[in-house]
This record gives C-alpha cells, structure tokens and sequence, in this order.
C-alpha cells in the first residue's frame, strides 16, 4: 500500500519554490525593491480611484468614468510611440521618467477641481501606467534562462503589494475621510519617486551582454545565445526596420492576437465573475470577495513554486495547457445555472481554483515568449505591441461581457471558451514555426545544471543545434 510522505512532498515544493526564483545578479535587488515600492503605493490608490473623483474632486460618478475611459484610450493609441521611444533611449531611462510622470500626475491631484484638469491628470497617470518600458526593463535584467521566473515574480510582489496597499488605503480613507484620501494620493506619489530613485541603482549591464551568471552570453548555452539570433533573423526578412519589420513576422502578430485572447480570459474572471455570481447565480454578496482573496492568495503562493515546476518545459506547451485550463473553468461558469443553490459556492471555488492556476501559468509564459521572439534593438516595440492587446482586451471584455450578462449570461463564458479553442490552436501552429531556443528556455545555468537540460538528458548542445534547424526551416514540425 503506497503510503504518503509529508517530508518528500514538502523538500519537493520548498525545491520547487527555490527553482522559481530568479538568480539576482549585483545590483538587481534595486529593481525588486522598486517594484515592492511602487506595488504598495499603486495598492494603496486603485481601490479608491474612482471614489476620489468624486468625493474629492467633486465630479459626479460618470464624470469620473469618462476621464479614466478617456485618459485610458489616449494611452493605449501612444503604446507604439512609447515603443519606440524604449528603443532609442532604453527601458530603464522610460521607466524612471515613467515614475516621475505619475508622482506629478498624483501630486497635481491635490489641486483638482475641475473636469478638464482631472482628466489631464489622470491621463499622465495613464501614460506612466502603460508604457512597455517595465516589461522591457524586466527583459533586458534577465536573462533567457530567467525571464520567466523573472516575471512570475514579479507578479507575485505586485499582488502582494496591492493588497497590502489597499489594507492600509482602506484605513486612512475609513479613519481620515476628505484628508484619508490626501495622504493616499501623497503617499501614492510619494512611492514614485522612490521607486524612480532605486531604478537609478540598477546597473545597465543587460541580457545584451550577460547571461544569468553575469557572465559574457555569448560562452552562455548555445540555445540562449540562439533566442536572440531567431528574432533578429525574423526581423530582417525583407529589410526592413522598425513596426515595419513587426508586420512581417507573422508568428509574433499571430502571439499578440493569442495574448489578446488570453487577458480578455484573464481580465473576464476580474470584472464578469462577480455580476454573474451576484446576479445571475443569487450567491450571497460575500462569495465574490472571497473568491478574489483566493486568488490573490494563489497567486502570492504558488506563482513562485509553479514557475520552478515549469523551468525546464516548453513554452508553447504551457500556454497550451494554460488555455485548456481556462476553457474547462469557462465551461464550469457557463454550467452553473443548472446547479443545485447549495452547491455553487463549493463549485464557484474550484472554478476559481483552476481559473487562477491557468493565469499563473499563463501570463508570465506569454510575456517570456513574446520578450523571446523579439529582436534586441525592437524589443520596446513588439512588447508595445503584447501591452496593446491587453489594452484591446479590457476595452473589449467588458462591452462584451455586460451585453451578454443581461441577455444570454452563460453565453459569454461559452463564446469564451470557442474563442480559446482557437487560441490554443493557433499556439500549436507556433511551436511549429519558432526555433526551439524560443519556445524553451535554457535551464543550463550553473546555478541549476544539475536539472534536466531543455534538451534532455543533460544534452544542450542537441537543444541548439535543434533550434538552428528550426530558424533554417521555420514552416517545419517542431521537436517532439
């Protein structure tokens, strides 16, 4: 009889967690601290934008609405400029005047009584908000081996930072009234320009010249120096330069129309699962928030261990797995109407369960493929790109999702899910068109040679010459 062994299954997730984290090169640690700062500032605020707008500035609530709508659209049409302007000046100098822009924008809140100046406002909040330099950024630190994990944890501090944030932003609002909201918009800024000051401390030293190690990249594992090689390859097909050469390469544009589909999954478990909760499955009005501090809490706690367990897999693979993770939660939502009351909030869990293990799988998946296929010298534009479908996709969902939801609600998650099946086909089509140093990170450092290489059987010589065959022959199968 098999018995259970809590100390395997605990040293297998305390190696996994350690798996996922990324190695912090000198002078690294500024950024995570930065990005701690600013989540805690951003936590503090967010919740109670729109509240502040009205009980501060004194426009009504769908004045409110309109500004943010507006400051929203003016910074989603700038996100190619922005994109290009990452790549002439470099994603760390974007970010820092990213920072300082919003700490302005926050600061001149304090003075806002007016709609015209409150939507000024609130559009360079909004420009400071959705620039690619943070993704850039995030790239050009890590290196191929490391993205993912990178990113992974940087989701992590973001959710953390928010919720801790908005703990404290609901105190000083509960406590202190007109002034609450004051000091959170101070403190908010404030943060910004602390978070600007640590990306200053960040060295320049990038994944252009080193590996994970610090090391020169090129003696790096010939599948990392490969990822950049592919791209540049795809890019100068044609010779051209600049969004010009993004159009050319049909895979990318293929990625940012999955991405697309993948936050519209993403941002419809954040704004269309409590309506249907509440008002479609009569659950009580507590369900919602407890479904979302389950996967706030999820995310703070197994991004980390998930994104050690996915070091060594394709890339490919786990979107695709991602994806059938999302469907099978969206065909549960769309079932629920026909389940007996005392069943839902069980079931509305689970389905949150899953749901919240897809995005984590998912999300720092898909940017690591996208900062992947991009070329060095256009990396701030095709992320431009990939911060664009997320855009497109929080103007689409929620059109969408509240037509529906007064009409056919369960029609939205199923639509959804026909929508993802198209997706994660078309994420099939790309492993067969993307060398295998892009679809697999290399998980050769030495910091973890001892796990399996991406080309198994401690073999990563054979992952680079694979991949060389596959940016040769991009209409080929890939490696099975």
């Amino acid at each position: 009889m098999h018995r259970f062994h809590a100390s395997k299954h605990v040293r297998l997730l305390f190696h996994s967690f350690q798996r996922g984290l990324p190695h912090l090169l000198p002078g690294q640690h500024w950024y995570v601290v930065a990005s701690v700062i600013n989540s805690l500032g951003s936590g503090l605020y967010l919740p109670f934008v729109v509240l502040y707008g009205h009980q501060v500035v004194g426009l009504s609530f769908p004045l409110v609405g309109l500004g943010l709508s507006v400051a929203f659209g003016v910074s989603l049409a700038t996100g190619p400029l922005q994109g290009a302007l990452v790549d002439r000046f470099g994603a760390r100098a974007l970010q820092i005047a990213a920072y300082l822009v919003q700490a302005v924008g926050f600061l001149g809140f304090l003075l806002a009584h007016s709609f015209p100046v409150f939507l000024l406002l609130a559009t360079l909040v909004a420009l400071g908000d959705t620039t690619p330099a943070g993704l850039a950024l995030l790239a050009d630190l890590a290196a191929p081996d490391e993205r993912d994990r990178w990113i992974g944890l940087r989701r992590v501090m973001g959710n953390a930072g928010l919720g801790v944030g908005g703990v404290f932003g609901g105190v000083a609002v509960a406590t202190g009234g007109r002034g609450g909201y004051q000091v959170i918009v101070v403190l908010n800024a404030v943060s910004f320009v602390a978070a600007a000051l640590m990306l200053t401390r960040v060295p320049l030293q990038t994944t252009r010249s080193t590996n994970s190690t610090g090391s020169p990249a090129t003696p790096s594992t010939p599948s990392a120096s490969l990822e950049a090689s592919a791209g540049e390859s795809r890019a100068a097909r044609g010779g051209v330069s600049g969004y010009r050469a993004i159009l050319r390469d049909h895979p990318f544009l293929v990625l940012v129309l999955v991405s697309m589909v993948f936050w519209m999954s993403n941002y419809s478990v954040d704004i269309v699962l409590a309506p249907y909760s509440v008002s479609v499955l009569r659950v009580p009005l507590w369900v919602p928030g407890a479904l979302f501090a389950l996967n706030t809490g999820l995310i703070v706690g197994a991004q980390i261990p998930i994104m050690g367990l996915l070091a060594s897999r394709r890339r490919t693979r786990t979107l695709m797995v991602g994806g059938i993770g999302y469907m099978v939660a969206f065909l549960g939502l769309a079932a629920t109407p026909l389940l007996p009351a005392h069943t839902l909030v069980v079931t509305l869990g689970a389905l949150m369960l899953l749901a919240t293990i897809a995005e984590i799988i998912v999300i720092a998946t898909m940017i690591a493929l996208a900062a992947a296929m991009a070329p060095l010298h256009l990396r701030g534009r095709y992320l431009a790109l990939i911060s664009l479908s997320l855009g497109m996709a929080q103007a689409i969902t929620p059109l969408v999702a509240t037509a529906l939801l007064v009409t056919v609600p369960s029609a939205f998650w199923l639509i959804l899910t026909v929508v993802l099946l198209v997706a994660v086909a078309a994420v099939a089509w790309l492993e067969r068109r993307l060398p295998l140093a892009t679809v697999l990170a290399s998980a050769a450092s030495p910091q973890r040679s001892h796990h399996a290489s991406p080309a198994g059987d401690g073999e990563p010589g054979v992952a680079a010459s694979e991949a060389l065959h596959a940016q040769n022959r991009p209409t080929a199968p890939g490696h099975p």
